[in-house]
């Protein structure tokens, strides 16, 4: 279905906190083990990325194209390394997840995750991702 995607990004990066929101039209479709959320970021420095996420009971799969390449896990618990490419090379990031909490249905609702990044063993920072699927209005 066609949907209005709301996304509340946080991250702490040595101490510093800084927050975006951003709201977005995309797809959104729901299956009997898992859902997937697709939108175009908006976002500066993320010009011309479009964003997969796919979750799967306690792991999220999220997958960007555009400028910026990357295809992140991130399941509770766990630690996975990913590549992350940009204009200017690839750096191989470590991905562990504190926390994936889902409380949507084939209706919409709340997807709220959190992960530390790090690369060559040192701490990048704290991320939380906070998205509202909601359906655009059939008028």
């Amino acid at each position: 279905m066609k949907c209005v995607i709301n996304i509340k990004d946080t991250h702490i990066i040595d101490g510093d906190k800084e927050s975006a929101e951003n709201s977005v039209q995309g797809n959104f479709t729901f299956g009997k083990e898992s859902y997937t959320i697709r939108y175009k970021e908006s976002g500066e420095g993320y010009e011309g990325c479009f964003v997969t996420l796919t979750v799967q009971g306690q792991k999220v799969t999220m997958h960007r194209k555009g400028t910026l390449t990357t295809e992140m896990i991130i399941e509770k618990g766990k630690h996975h390394t990913c590549a992350y490419a940009t204009p200017v090379g690839i750096m191989d990031l470590g991905v562990y997840a504190n926390e994936v909490k889902s409380d949507v249905t084939e209706n919409g609702g709340e997807l709220k995750f959190s992960y530390s990044l790090s690369a060559g063993g040192q701490h990048l920072s704290e991320n939380q991702l906070m998205i509202t699927i909601k359906e655009v209005d059939k008028k």
